[in-house]
């Protein structure tokens, strides 16, 4: 089966837009920013299960993994937020021995995200307001991260 983006990123919603994740996607280092992107960012929700700021990078073919190992630098500013970065990618894309020492693997098949290598945890610097904004942003007047509208806040009477 091949897999588009826009089939991973599902796969990504049911697994963590649940109550105890926050999940956004093509999130920016900050506001106005056209040159450093996640792809997905989570955050855990509840207290007693770790707060954790997780990044993913997703990547649909070979030669976009390829590239991304070629400008390590491109996620560097996000990932220093984290306390753990994954790669999310089809089976065969990427193999285990070219991620990153610190990089996690999601393997993406028909029937969910399967866990394929574990991330380490990071030391990840305090989150900045720029950053902070940005992730406000992802969700600001009852659009969310696909931009489709939370009904929640259009019932509630949110504009």
């Amino acid at each position: 089966m091949s897999m588009d983006t826009k089939f991973v990123e599902s796969l990504m919603r049911m697994r963590f837009q649940t109550r105890e994740h926050s999940l956004l996607f093509n999130v920016a280092d900050s506001p106005g920013s056209n040159l450093r992107f996640a792809d997905a960012i989570t955050m855990s929700c509840f207290h007693c299960r770790g707060l954790f700021l997780e990044g993913y990078e997703i990547k649909i073919s070979r030669g976009d993994w390829l590239r991304e190992l070629k400008s390590p630098e491109k996620s560097s500013v996000i990932k220093s937020f984290c306390d753990k970065w994954w790669a999310v990618a089809p089976e065969g894309i990427i193999k285990k021995d070219e991620l990153p020492d610190d990089w996690g693997l999601y393997t993406a098949t028909p029937d969910g995200l399967k866990i394929a290598q574990q991330a380490k945890i990071l030391a990840p610097k305090p989150v900045t307001r720029e950053f902070l904004a940005t992730l406000m942003r992802r969700k600001t007047n009852g659009i969310d991260a696909d931009h489709t509208f939370a009904p929640d806040l259009i019932t509630a009477g949110g504009n």
